[in-house]
């Protein structure tokens, strides 16, 4: 029994001293990790020291404490100190968690215009914040921050000549993740509000629930941008609310609102295509009267949608543009100050152009300028377009043919207008025109334009020929 319970005693012993050891060592190897770290920040031009360092958490983990860091880029600008930071590893899944301190500072290098440098001091606050850092088995590596609130301020000692800004965003969660396919991101926060003093007064910006998710492959960025084929990039933006506002002091008088509810963005490049879209569920533009109170003009369900070819040896391949925005009001302040007189007639405004194109991409080897696109249009094609406003409509139709390798343009191009002399004694009425630009556009209308079929509509060509462009028949000198 004696001999069992040495044995036992003796393995236990070793196995304590083995895992001491092992954990000895694996200290040492995080340590080294964080030296190398360090030489990396200091190869991209920043500094990163502390006046003490701790490792705790034996026997199952590592927790780190690094007191009193300090952060330096190149020429010593943008220092931040923070008090402490603790570092907790878990060694099995390859993570690592640091605790940012609540309250930081730092120091910036603002040039000014006569050439000199002013330092400006500036904190950051924050409360539940914390970024994870992580490599998983596949060798991907992410990176996570969350934080309940983070407020980024110019400090109260910073030069007179210096405006303050401040940054404070709730509940933010980031997320990057780098891997063999590229860069991950994704992004989320409850609301961000900027503010600025300026010379004139003071500038805010709000945004509630913002959000951005973006997934990037392969992208080359020379003389044109060229994709390659078989990647991917998509980027997606969300916000519920748009909220910007100038005054010329805090509680002071309204310059300027403009309101942007329920906006999306859209990037994608796929295939060697790109498409970009926004759409916006309202836009709204607040400003003060000269006459007092204030005004608001408002576009509903705005949308804008945009397709390029952004990639070499497709040959030929489809391209659009598309914009359009069902309504365009104002409400009554605003059609008083822009119309003293009544004479434009209140009604709701619209747009809705729709142009396709069928372009050619440059194939490998072609010749194409500095600076210039990898491509160009072979068809042009505008869809039925109209635009509508203070009683007037413009409309739109035509195909134009581009002959290569020359990129000399025929067709034509068919416009339609009614009731422009009506809106041009309008606008004259109300002060907008004076009467020379009224006679002016009057001449251009009998030069350029023949009646339409309707009273008080007319219509012209656009024709473009060997020998030049013509408009309603006339050359255009």
């Amino acid at each position: 029994m004696k001999s069992l319970i040495a044995i036992t005693t003796g393995l236990a012993v070793a196995g304590a001293a083995l895992w001491s050891a092992s954990w000895v060592g694996g200290r040492n190897e995080i340590l080294r990790r964080i030296d190398i770290e360090v030489s990396n920040l200091q190869a991209r031009g920043l500094s990163m020291t502390w006046q003490a360092q701790t490792v705790t958490g034996f026997p199952l983990g590592y927790d780190i404490r690094l007191d009193d860091v300090t952060i330096t880029g190149p020429l010593g600008q943008r220092a931040v100190r923070a008090g402490a930071i603790d570092l907790s590893v878990d060694v099995d899944e390859g993570m690592v968690t640091a605790l940012l301190p609540p309250g930081m500072v730092g120091v910036m290098l603002v040039p000014r215009p006569d050439g000199s440098v002013v330092e400006v001091p500036y904190t950051i606050e924050s409360t539940g914040m914390a970024a994870t850092m992580q490599t998983t088995p596949r060798g991907t590596q992410v990176l996570a921050v969350v934080a309940d609130r983070l407020a980024v301020t110019t400090g109260a000692d910073a030069p007179a000549d210096v405006m303050p800004v401040s940054f404070i965003a709730d509940q933010i969660e980031t997320r990057l993740e780098r891997g063999p396919n590229g860069l991950n991101a994704s992004f989320i926060a409850e609301q961000i509000a900027t503010g600025s003093q300026t010379e004139t007064g003071i500038e805010t910006a709000t945004v509630t629930r913002p959000t951005l998710t973006a997934e990037l492959g392969d992208i080359v960025l020379g003389s044109v941008v060229r994709v390659v084929p078989e990647s991917v990039a998509r980027i997606a933006i969300g916000t519920g609310t748009i909220l910007t506002e100038a005054q010329t002091a805090p509680g002071g008088p309204l310059v300027e609102r403009n309101r942007i509810g329920g906006a999306t963005g859209r990037l994608v490049v796929e295939n060697g295509l790109l498409e970009v879209s926004t759409e916006a569920r309202v836009i709204a533009i607040t400003q003060p009267m000269a006459s007092g109170g204030t005004g608001q003009i408002t576009a509903l369900t705005a949308l804008a949608q945009l397709n390029l070819p952004m990639v070499d040896g497709l040959g030929y391949t489809d391209g659009a543009v598309n914009v359009s925005v069902t309504e365009i009001e104002a409400d009554a302040a605003a059609w008083q100050a822009l119309d003293p007189s009544g004479g434009l007639e209140r009604n709701t405004g619209s747009v809705d152009i729709s142009m396709d194109a069928s372009v050619k991409v440059a194939a490998e080897g072609d010749l194409v300028p500095v600076g210039g696109l990898p491509w160009s249009f072979s068809n042009v094609s505008v869809a039925p377009s109209r635009i509508a406003l203070f009683g007037a409509v413009a409309t739109a139709e035509g195909d134009v043919e581009v002959l290569q390798p020359m990129n000399i343009p025929f067709g034509e191009i068919r416009l339609g207008f009614e009731a422009i002399p009506d809106l041009l004694r309008a606008l004259e009425g109300a002060g907008l025109i004076d009467d020379g630009m009224k006679a002016m556009g009057d001449a251009m209308l009998e030069v350029y334009a023949s009646p339409g079929t309707r009273p008080g509509t007319h219509e012209t060509t656009i024709r473009l020929q060997s020998d030049g462009i013509t408009l309603n028949g006339r050359p255009l000198q």
